[in-house]
C-alpha cells in the first residue's frame, strides 16, 4: 500500500472504515502477531499460511463483535486476538467454528471433544 494512502488511514478514526480498510490499515499488525506465535509455538500449527488466515478470520470475528460506544477498535482486535489464539494453542476450536473442520493445529495438539457419560442406575450411588 502506498505510503500516502497508509498515512490517511492512521489519520482517521477506525469507527469512520470499513471493515477492508480497517483490515488494510491493521494488516502489519496481523502479519507482527502472526509471525510471534508461530515464532513461539510452530511446532504445534499446521503451517504459517493457516495460522495467519486464522488470524484474519479473529479481525473480522472481532469486527463484527466491536461495539463502536464502548470503546476503540484496536485494543478490542488486540485483546480478542490474544485470547482466542491463546484458546486455539490449548487445543480448543476458533469462535462459531465448533461444527465445522477448521483446524489450524496439527492433530496431535488437538483436544479431543468431551462427550457426556450416559448415566445408568448402576453408577448413580444415593
Amino acid at each position: 500500500m502506498p505510503d500516502h494512502i497508509r498515512r490517511k488511514l492512521e489519520n482517521t478514526k477506525d469507527e469512520d472504515l470499513s471493515i477492508d480498510l480497517l483490515f488494510q490499515k491493521y494488516e502489519p499488525d496481523l502479519k507482527k502477531k502472526a509471525g510471534h506465535f508461530f515464532k513461539k509455538f510452530g511446532y504445534k500449527f499446521i503451517s504459517y499460511e493457516d495460522l495467519y488466515q486464522t488470524i484474519c478470520y479473529l479481525f473480522c470475528y472481532a469486527h463484527k463483535l466491536w461495539d463502536k460506544d464502548k470503546g476503540e477498535f484496536e485494543p478490542y482486535f488486540r485483546c480478542i486476538v490474544n485470547r482466542k489464539m491463546n484458546d486455539i494453542v490449548a487445543g480448543k476450536t476458533p469462535p462459531r467454528c465448533c461444527d465445522y473442520p477448521f483446524n489450524v493445529l496439527k492433530p496431535e495438539y488437538l483436544k479431543e471433544p468431551c462427550y457426556p457419560e450416559d448415566l445408568d442406575d448402576e453408577k448413580i450411588e444415593n
